[in-house]
């Protein structure tokens, strides 16, 4: 089995800004080149908090 580790590193402004890290894993995951796997996301901080964000569109 392969593991990867990268990490990413962001600054906010605090006061509850909410930043989409999807582009920034999906950067990584494209320059693996796995074909399955999983994906664990965690922040260090003491404030830090990651959640999901399901965004169905109706067209």
């Amino acid at each position: 089995m392969q593991v990867l580790t990268k990490g990413i590193e962001l600054e906010t402004d605090g006061f509850t800004e909410i930043i989409d890290i999807t582009p920034h894993v999906i950067r990584i995951l494209q320059e693996s080149k796995f074909k399955e796997g999983q994906v664990t996301v965690f922040g260090i901080g003491s404030t830090t908090g990651i959640t999901t964000w399901s965004l169905n569109l109706v067209w």
